[in-house]
């Protein structure tokens, strides 16, 4: 679990649409944030070639 994450799942809940709006962005940030962490990875890096050739048959 990345701290973005754990930093989402701690917030109170959304009171206003300007809230809810910023934990959205901040949701989507995080996998891009999370898969460029990763891909320095050798492990990962293959499971990613290994998911693309899955998924491009």
């Amino acid at each position: 679990m990345t701290m973005l994450s754990v930093a989402i799942a701690i917030l109170p809940p959304v009171q206003s649409r300007l809230t809810g709006v910023l934990v959205v962005v901040l949701a989507v940030l995080q996998v891009p944030l999370a898969w460029a962490a990763s891909s320095q990875r050798e492990v990962v890096v293959e499971w990613m070639h290994a998911l693309v050739a899955a998924v491009s048959g």
